[in-house]
């Protein structure tokens, strides 16, 4: 039997050129292997109402997760405008498998 629960985490961002920068910060259950998940989603100045959607992921063992959280780059290409909007998103889920 499997149960998935999200954790509470927390994500900052800058953008430049061709990256996105991704701070994730956040408690997580040191027992516990996890993913966590960042979606940049663009929407260009040109092309309004328009999502592109760039992400990266990274999985964790037990006990590995930085205490101070980890940082994630994404590329973006083509390169952002100063007039595009981005909005960062993280997420992260664990699965615990247990035997009946």
């Amino acid at each position: 039997m499997a149960f998935q629960e999200i954790f509470p985490i927390t994500l900052t961002n800058t953008e430049s050129g061709n990256e996105v920068i991704a701070n994730v910060t956040g408690t997580v259950d040191p027992s516990l292997d996890f993913v966590v998940l960042v979606d940049a989603a663009v929407e260009r100045a040109l092309n309004p109402g328009t999502i592109e959607h760039f992400f990266v992921a990274k999985k964790y063992d037990a006990g590995t997760w930085p205490a101070d959280g980890d940082t994630f780059n994404i590329a973006i290409s083509p390169a952002l405008d100063t007039d595009d909007t981005v909005t960062a998103t993280a997420y992260a889920a664990y699965t615990l498998t247990t035997t009946p």
